[in-house]
Order: C-alpha cells, then structure tokens, then sequence
C-alpha cells in the first residue's frame, strides 16, 4: 500500500472514530433530556406545573409504549388539574383512557375533576367504573364519598369513610371527613369521636379542629365550639367556615359585635356560608 493510500485509510478510520464518537454524545444528551423530562413529567417537590406541563409534553411528542404513554397524559392532567384548568385536565385523562382503557389512576382524577367542575354525576361514574377495577381502594372511596357529600346523600358517604377508614386507619384526613358527615346528620358522639380521633392522628390539622368546632356547635356547647373554631384559625386565618361557626358561637354567648364581625368576614370570603351552615341546621 502506498504512502498516501495509508495515510487516506487512517483519515478515514479516524473520521468514522469521530463521528461514532459525535453520535454516542448526541445520543447521551437525548437519553439526559429524555430522563430531565421524566423527572419534570412525574412531579414532586419544587417542580411547578407548568414545567411538569413542559416535561410531559416534551414525552409525547418522543412517543412512548401505550402504558407509558397512559402515565404521561394522567401526569399532565394532574399538573393542569393543578392550574385550575378542569377541561385540560379532563381531556388528558381522556387521551390516557383511550390509550389505556380501564386505568384506574386516570379514571379516579377524571373524576375529581368533575366533582371540582360540579358534574357530580360523570364524576360519579368514573369512580364507580375506578372501584370496579380496584375494590379495595380506599383514596378512590374518598373521592366517592366527597361527590356523595357534596350531593347530601350522606348516609352513602359514611358508608364509603367506614370502608376507605377499614383499609386506611391511619389517614386523618378520613375520620375528619367522617366527623363532619356524622355532624351533618346529627350523629353527634360518633361525630365526636371522630374528630377526636382525626385531631390525635394530625394535631395542626385546621380542618379537624374546624368539624369538631362544628359537632360542638350542634350539640350547643358554645364554649367548647368557641375554642375549636379559634384554634383552627390560629392554624388557618382564612378558613370561611371557622370563622362563621366563631360568629355563630359567639352570637350564642351574647358577644354580638365580635360574632357580626366573624360572619362579615365569612361571608366575604365565601358568600353561600350562610347558605351552607343553614343546610347543616345552623
């Protein structure tokens, strides 16, 4: 082989060495992004959502297998579902529906999105189609039980706390959402008890101190009412419905100027207040 022919041969070997090398960073930096965009697209702590919106996109304009491509659309929903953007959220989870039928993450979070939307109904129907899937679901119960709530019918959702309560004994969001269901209906010791119970297993939750405010103002112990409703504000200064239930209380105890001051502040930051605690019996 002459000079020249080796010399060429080595350039050429060197050029494909280089160019391997270009396509092995090239391909580096698409697996880095793709991982950067799984990590914004699941969420968590510190990820905003209009940057989880970015990563799940980003996702599926890469294409995925049907069961990823599922989670990827659910994630979006949630992180629109988070801006407040009910119809983006419910055509996401359309999309991960259609990609994979039956899912059950997707069904239960259409439905929260239509119990926020006030279509109780469609919500309804999602999460009955979700509990079909997984029986033993005790965060989709909840969810039931909210729409049941939300509807009056509260008898059917205390039957879904009791349950969701069996599976997750140690969630206090539950035995709070059963307190109120049980005050709401005037089962008042049991209410009592699961307030009790709620406040035990989270001891700065406002909204536990709040629904045994509510028991306490139900069963006409002013005092005891006064003092739950002022210790959920201390945790929760906004919280409409402490305020009027400290209104309320304190009307009852003949404190009338601070009590018109707690409905006025109420009222003004939710205007059914009245509408809601009068529902209640109040």
């Amino acid at each position: 082989m002459s000079r020249f022919a080796s010399q060429i041969s080595i350039w050429i070997r060197l050029t494909s060495i280089c160019l391997l090398f270009a396509a092995s960073i090239d391909l580096a930096s698409a697996q880095n992004q793709r991982s950067i965009n799984l990590v914004l697209c699941n969420g968590g702590s510190g990820i905003s959502p209009e940057r989880q919106v970015a990563g799940c996109s980003a996702l599926i304009e890469l294409g995925a297998d049907a069961e990823m491509l599922a989670k990827i659309y659910n994630n979006r929903g949630n992180s629109y579902a988070k801006q407040g953007n009910l119809a983006k959220a419910a055509q996401d989870y359309d999309r991960a529906l259609e990609t994979r039928p039956g899912y059950v993450i997707a069904l239960k979070n259409r439905g929260v999105a239509f119990y926020k939307g006030g279509d109780y109904d469609r919500a309804l129907a999602d999460l009955n189609e979700a509990l079909q899937g997984s029986p033993q679901n005790a965060d989709v119960l909840a969810h039931r039980a909210q729409v049941f709530s939300a509807k009056q019918d509260y008898r059917l959702a205390l039957a879904d706390y009791d349950e969701a309560i069996r599976l997750d004994q140690k969630r206090a969001a539950l035995w709070n959402a059963r307190c109120w269901n049980r005050a709401a209906i005037g089962d008042l010791q049991a209410a009592l008890s699961d307030c009790n119970e709620a406040i035990k297993l989270s001891p700065g939750s406002a909204s536990a101190m709040d629904s045994r405010g509510l028991t306490h103002l139900k069963m006409g112990q002013w005092n005891a009412a006064l003092s739950d409703f002022a210790a959920a504000l201390r945790l929760d200064s906004k919280l409409a419905s402490a305020l009027y239930g400290r209104g309320l209380a304190r009307q009852k105890l003949g404190r009338a100027g601070p009590a018109r001051a707690d409905i006025n502040a109420a009222t003004a930051l939710n205007p059914n207040i009245a509408k809601e605690f009068e529902r209640l019996g109040l």
